[in-house]
């Protein structure tokens, strides 16, 4: 056996630890969020999310390694997501009572300079967040990211209060 044969063997291990590390942060991840949108909760329930949030952990760490992404997130970038309830809240009155307010605009596109320039693993997550964390809102949606810019395009309906979009501008 070579020396290289030999280093190939003693990665795999790490490689398989990492692997299910990534599966596991997936599934709870998912199946946090899945709960969090219950409002009663069984065994039946909770045996049956966790299968599935396992599953889509499984599916979302295979579909990185297919495209050959690395995401090297900082707290910068997640922690806008603070500020996520406040949005969601903020912009579900404001989709609520839009029809009730003459004039109310109906939305528009934004171009919003994000910081995240480049093909680094470190932009790459930047933008990936970027466009969950802001489309996770009734009112937001990321339409397009530029990786030469380091831009995403919004379509937002603006509301009064936090707006995610600008959390992240100017970074």
């Amino acid at each position: 056996m070579t020396a290289h044969g030999a280093s190939r063997r003693r990665r795999q291990p790490r490689h398989a630890v990492a692997w299910g590390a990534e599966i596991a942060a997936w599934a709870v991840l998912l199946w946090g969020a899945w709960l969090l949108s219950l409002s009663a909760v069984g065994m039946p329930d909770l045996v049956v999310g966790g299968a599935c949030a396992l599953l889509c952990g499984v599916c979302a760490a295979a579909a990185r390694r297919a495209i050959r992404q690395r995401w090297r997130p900082t707290w910068r970038d997640v922690a806008p997501a603070a500020w996520l309830p406040v949005a969601v809240l903020a912009d579900t009155a404001a989709v609520l009572t839009s029809p009730l307010r003459p004039g109310a605009r109906r939305g528009e596109l934004l171009t919003v300079h994000v910081g995240a320039a480049g093909h680094g693993p470190r932009q790459t997550a930047r933008r990936a967040l970027v466009a969950m964390i802001v489309s996770a809102t009734p009112a937001t949606v990321v339409l397009d990211a530029d990786d030469t810019k380091g831009t995403v395009v919004v379509h937002a309906m603006r509301s009064p209060g936090p707006s995610l979009q600008d959390r992240y501008a100017g970074d």
